[in-house]
């Protein structure tokens, strides 16, 4: 009779730390499956993404287009200090 309680007792203590370890790591019981359409009618339904519009680039000082700028050296000889025309046009070094 007394192996019988202490065996009864050892079975319920596993019983109860396994489902406490169960528990903590994550591995609950599975919910059971809706009885009717109710429950899943419930779920989100995921939404389309609108078309974003193109954005337009503007172009700042100092960005480069892609566009070739054509002028004569007379053009550049007035838009251009003597320094920046020896350095932008003649490849000279800066001072």
């Amino acid at each position: 009779m007394r192996y019988k309680f202490i065996f009864s007792s050892f079975a319920l203590i596993a019983l109860a730390s396994s489902v406490v370890f169960m528990n903590l790591l994550g591995c609950a019981a599975a919910a059971p499956a809706p009885v009717n359409n109710l429950a899943a009618a419930a779920e989100p339904t995921p939404t389309k993404k609108t078309a974003q519009p193109v954005r337009q680039i503007e172009l700042t000082d100092g960005e480069f287009d892609g566009k070739e700028i054509v002028k004569t050296d007379e053009e550049w000889k007035k838009e251009l200090t003597a320094d920046q025309y020896n350095i932008m046009r003649e490849a000279g070094t800066e001072k």
